[in-house]
């Protein structure tokens, strides 16, 4: 149950959160932190950067006996636009695809030649499935758009760092030795050196405030939960 405690807002011994004195990152388990720190940095410069898909309006189809879980209140991420151009600004390495073109497709395609890659949309976590757990991109190519947590961990990455810059994408379902299964742990699977995640919904222009500032602290040299600190 310790893996749903935001450790950053305990108090610390003057009442002060522990976030405004140290930075704080979670591994899911002992063998992965193991298995990160023998992974090492993949040296690869270029960010690969998708945003604000097109909201889908319809239920999708049954896959694999499942209907994923919907969200009725979806809405078009302005703010998710401008956090890619923040991006762009401060880094020239950056292959943007935004609206109609963030596709699933292109994940599948670019992700595993990325040292970072950002994906600002709508996601959805299911405790109970992974096949209900998801990120929403752009359908086309063949692919439908929603990027499972099982999809996730088929592919090879060489990236750093991936953001999930959506709703709540540090929650999942809690295993024994193993820790949260949700997101997370299939981008680590896949090869990921570190993710950036929510804990609960985030809005949309601050969130954009936020990336910006993130980006800013690691092009100054600081390591990945110190930039993130902070942004905070």
């Amino acid at each position: 149950v310790l893996h749903h405690v935001p450790f950053a807002l305990l108090p610390a011994g003057d009442g002060t959160p522990m976030a405004e004195r140290w930075s704080v990152a979670y591994v899911p388990s002992a063998s992965v932190l193991g298995a990160l720190r023998a992974r090492g940095s993949s040296h690869r410069s270029r960010i690969l950067a998708l945003a604000d898909p097109p909201v889908p309006h319809v239920d999708p189809a049954h896959r694999a006996g499942e209907r994923p879980t919907w969200r009725d209140d979806w809405h078009p991420l302005a703010g998710a636009r401008r956090e890619v151009r923040g991006i762009a600004r401060r880094i020239t390495a950056v292959d943007a695809f935004v609206g109609d073109r963030a596709t699933e497709a292109v994940v599948r395609a670019r992700a595993g030649e990325a040292g970072v890659i950002h994906i600002a949309s709508h996601a959805v976590v299911d405790e109970h499935s992974p096949l209900r757990t998801y990120v929403v991109l752009a359908a086309g190519d063949g692919q439908d758009g929603l990027l499972t947590a099982t999809e996730i961990e088929s592919l090879r990455l060489h990236a750093d760092l991936v953001v999930l810059s959506a709703c709540g994408t540090a929650g999942g379902s809690l295993l024994a030795g193993e820790g949260v299964q949700g997101l997370t742990a299939p981008l680590l699977a896949a090869g990921a050196g570190a993710v950036v995640a929510s804990r609960w919904d985030v809005d949309d222009r601050a969130t954009a405030r936020l990336m910006e500032d993130f980006y800013a602290a690691m092009l100054t040299g600081a390591p990945v939960a110190d930039a993130l600190n902070m942004a905070k």
